[in-house]
């Protein structure tokens, strides 16, 4: 299972970090030699920050 972080982050409601913005992330499926398997999993606000993670924009540029 591999994780795929949105590049967003979403408010969370908890009693110890008043204003938590956390990220967001969805499950990613792959086969033996690497192809991905099935759909994404639904987007999911994770409790705590992603260890060694930093959140950028992401843009992606089509050339024809």
């Amino acid at each position: 299972m591999f994780l795929e972080a949105a590049p967003r982050t979403k408010p969370r409601n908890h009693p110890l970090l008043p204003n938590a913005q956390c990220p967001e992330a969805r499950e990613l499926h792959y086969d033996a030699r690497g192809i991905r398997q099935g759909q994404p999993g639904d987007w999911h606000v994770l409790a705590h920050a992603i260890d060694g993670h930093t959140r950028q924009r992401v843009c992606a540029t089509y050339c024809v």
